[in-house]
């Protein structure tokens, strides 16, 4: 269930939608006519390669800056545009070997996304981005779907509830629930994995941190997608690549921490004690603001003896391995996350 379509969440309706479009629009129409302005073509690849990265950089950046800003019964009725369109295109025709229903986990609602011929050897439960505050999970059954299709896992995407309507701890609550669901269905930790992108990353590496303070068992592994993975927001990377990555340049966190601490293991798990984390698949673009952070973070894993893969392309802004899934980058990564399903998933 979209967070809009919640009872107790207030939208806008279709007039607002609809100027929350016209926002949206007018913002990237201007946005994209400054891109002369920038000499693309002057980049350190070859210039197509350059003006298209530009390109997609600023109309995601464009439409991230605008969203945010907006009222959030504005936001909410967009997003109800955005996922009704996501359920019609999604999964990509080429990936109709997968079947997708909506359901309830742990009183979660979701998507399940199943692999249309084969035995599922696990279950993979994605926590998808918005840095704790939009999207849905139908935004992300392009990339989930071909997840569930390569690594022969069923995938299901929680519609967590977000800030500022629900705070922390209630996405903490909600990936709490949905794992405990799991496992009380029948599936071993040992067949399960977590994972997630940006806020998304960050809520998976909480979860984590939750279930080894409590000494619960711990899933087979996680893929961390350039997690946001430290909300004190600390890293020089957040200003230093501020004017390189798709984020906006102010990064909202006080709607989803509401006066709760930072620096704890279950907001920003960059401060959590990782001795008790499975092995991790970490990923971070080398011009994304989150970069310092996640480094950070994968130097304390390594430290705590956890098996860590830490793949950080040169070049790339944050969740590369969305918006740009065609790029030879996004190819090194899904190898690397189909050898690292492999390698924790007992056939």
């Amino acid at each position: 269930m979209v967070m809009g379509r919640r009872p107790e969440v207030a939208t806008a309706g279709a007039l607002g939608a609809g100027k929350a479009l016209g926002k949206v629009g007018f913002d990237l129409a201007r946005h994209l006519a400054e891109v002369p302005l920038h000499r693309p073509w002057d980049g350190p690849a070859n210039p197509a390669t350059n003006v298209l990265r530009d390109v997609v950089r600023t109309t995601v950046r464009s439409v991230m800056t605008t969203a945010m800003a907006m009222d959030t019964p504005e936001l909410r009725s967009l997003e109800i545009v955005l996922d009704d369109a996501a359920g019609l295109v999604l999964p990509p025709p080429w990936r109709r070997d997968v079947r997708v229903r909506s359901a309830e986990v742990g009183g979660v609602p979701g998507e399940w996304i199943e692999p249309d011929d084969e035995r599922p050897r696990g279950v993979l439960i994605y926590f998808h981005g918005g840095g704790y505050l939009a999207t849905t999970p139908r935004m992300y059954l392009g990339f989930a779907s071909h997840v569930a299709d390569t690594a022969r896992c069923r995938v299901f995407i929680p519609d967590y509830r977000l800030a500022p309507e629900f705070p922390y701890p209630a996405a903490l609550e909600d990936a709490l629930a949905v794992y405990d669901a799991v496992l009380a269905d029948g599936w071993s930790a040992d067949d399960l994995l977590i994972a997630g992108d940006s806020g998304g990353g960050g809520l998976a590496a909480s979860l984590l941190a939750a279930l080894g303070s409590e000494q619960r068992p711990h899933p087979a592994g996680a893929v961390l997608i350039s997690p946001e993975i430290d909300l004190s927001l600390s890293g020089a990377s957040m200003e230093a690549n501020a004017g390189k990555d798709i984020l906006p340049p102010d990064i909202p966190v006080d709607p989803y921490l509401h006066g709760a601490d930072a620096r704890t293991g279950t907001t920003s798990p960059l401060f959590a004690d990782l001795s008790t984390y499975p092995p991790l698949l970490v990923t971070a673009g080398g011009d994304e603001m989150f970069v310092d952070g996640i480094r950070a973070f994968v130097d304390w894993a390594a430290l705590a003896d956890i098996d860590v893969d830490y793949i950080e392309e040169p070049g790339m802004t944050h969740v590369f391995e969305i918006i740009s899934p065609l790029s030879r980058a996004t190819g090194r990564v899904y190898r690397r996350l189909h050898a690292f399903i492999d390698g924790v998933l007992d056939d």
